[in-house]
């Protein structure tokens, strides 16, 4: 089968849920590459203000986009989904 997309998903250490969901809906041809990352703030803050940008420019997060870039991935997500996509 020829692949049509490689997607990436980035995922929260601690979200058990995204993997298994996005594996289920990808499109045939689509596949769907994951990585993790342990989250750079305590438990009981939000991603607002300065958390948001500690995120983003966190050595957790940087070492996960590279992995799913190294994949040859088309496209990249960072996933908070804790809840159900369903």
């Amino acid at each position: 089968m020829t692949t049509a997309a490689r997607l990436g998903i980035l995922v929260i250490h601690n979200d058990p849920v995204p993997e298994t969901e996005i594996w289920g809906m990808a499109a045939a041809g689509v596949s769907v590459h994951t990585a993790r990352f342990e989250r750079p703030r305590a438990a009981d803050t939000e991603y607002v203000g300065s958390p948001a940008r500690a995120l983003a420019s966190s050595a957790e997060v940087a070492r996960g986009l590279d992995h799913l870039g190294r994949l040859g991935t088309d496209s990249i997500a960072l996933c908070f989904g804790s809840s159900s996509f369903f």
